[in-house]
Order: structure tokens, then sequence, then C-alpha cells
């Protein structure tokens, strides 16, 4: 609108500009002075009105700009809403699959206590045997006492006095005897009447082992079997310090 009364108004104000007369605009007489600033205040119109609707273009993208995030947003929401279902569906069958897990263990547990149980009352029955035998092994040496030499009698004092302080296996203190003096008579003899359980001697020596050094399963078996030990009484004792 105001483009084209510029335009109109434009032949005038040569005309004006030429005769120096007023002219009759809309009922209203202008010189060439008023009509030129009307011109001005009309060119200054338009130009805040193209600044207005830059203004608004803008206001118009940022909308734009606002619906497409809104509509990404949206987008995005509707995925993780069809995927609800699948993503509970795995958070299930994971909790039937750990109350599974839990319920093996417990089963495993329970086999464990029942299998130490057992092999601590088999322990128990074989100790009760093996003292039975050192006993009656120690009546048949008290018969053959009386006819026992100072130095048989010497070497069984000896073996005694070595098993209150420390850990011996048959060989092993029979060598340490011999090492003391005693023949392999004397000091063989001396080991066969005391009264000692051999097992019970490997648990001691492997306890008394790890209490300064470490020791892998097998290296404590075959230490425990260098010292004298059988594999059977080195593997029960290795068993029972629990490595």
């Amino acid at each position: 609108m105001v483009r084209k009364y510029l335009i109109l108004l434009l032949p005038v104000l040569f005309l004006v500009a030429c005769s120096e007369e007023t002219v009759d605009i809309e009922g209203e007489a202008l010189n060439y002075e008023e009509l030129q600033a009307k011109t001005e205040e009309a060119e200054q119109e338009l130009e805040s009105i193209h600044d207005e609707l830059i203004e608004k273009e803008n206001e118009l993208s940022d909308v734009k700009n606002a619906i497409v995030e809104n509509n990404e947003k949206y987008e995005g929401l509707e995925e993780l809403a069809s995927n609800r279902a699948s993503i509970t569906k795995e958070v299930e069958d994971a909790e039937n699959k750990l109350e599974s897990l839990q319920a093996e263990i417990s089963k495993l547990e329970d086999e464990l206590v029942i299998a130490a149980e057992k092999a601590e009352s088999e322990e128990v029955i074989e100790e009760t045997t093996e003292g039975q035998k050192s006993e009656a092994a120690a009546t048949e040496k008290t018969v053959e006492k009386s006819d026992e030499t100072l130095s048989q009698k010497n070497a069984v004092n000896m073996a005694k006095s070595y098993l209150d302080y420390t850990a011996f296996s048959k060989s092993g203190l029979i060598e340490q005897l011999k090492y003391e003096g005693f023949n392999d008579e004397d000091a063989t003899y001396a080991v066969n009447q005391i009264s000692v359980n051999w097992k019970q001697q490997a648990v001691k020596m492997a306890e008394s082992y790890l209490e300064y050094t470490s020791f892998s399963r097998s290296g404590l078996i075959e230490q425990l079997m260098y010292e004298g030990f059988s594999n059977e009484d080195a593997t029960h004792a290795v068993d029972t310090v629990g490595l």
C-alpha cells in the first residue's frame, strides 16, 4: 500500500518541484516541502514495515525449527515406547535366569555340606581305627620292653622328646635318631615302640611349613613326601589344612 502510494506520488513531486505550486492529494493541499516530508515519512514507515517483516520471518523460522525438534523428540519417544515391551521381556528373562542360578548354587552348597560331613565322619572312623591299632601295637611292645637294652630305651626317650616339639614322619624320625648316633636297629625299635598317629604328624608338619612360607597344593604334597610321609598321608594333610 505504501509503495503504491510512493509510486503515484513521484510524478506529482516532479511537477510540484517544477511549478513550485501546491498539490491537492486526497483533499489536502501540499507544497513541495510538505510533499517531500510526506515522502520521507512514508519511506521510514516502509523501512519499519520491512524490518518488522524480517523479524516476523525470523520468528517463523524459530517456530519451524522448534516444530522439527519436537517432532524428532516425539519420534524418539515413539521408538522408546515400541521397544518397551522387548526391554521388559529381556529384564524378566534375566530375572528368571538369576533365580535359576541361585537355586543351582543353593543346591551345590547343600551337596558340599553333605560331602564335607561325610568326609569328616569317615576321617573320624579312620582315626579311631588307627588309634585302636596303635594301642594294640603299644600293648605288644610293652611286653617286649622287658628285654629292652639301655640304648634302645634311650632311643625311645629321644624319639618321644623330638615329637614333643616338632612333627616327623616315621622314616624321618628313624633317620633323625640315626643322625643322633643310634644304629638302625635301635632307631627303628624306638619308633616302633611309641604310639604315633602319622597322619596327624603330617598335618602338623604341613601347618608348620605354611606358618613361615607359601606352597602350592602339589608343592606341599611333594615336600611332605620328601620328609618321608606316604602320598596318602601327605594328601590327607594338605586336604586338612584346606589347600
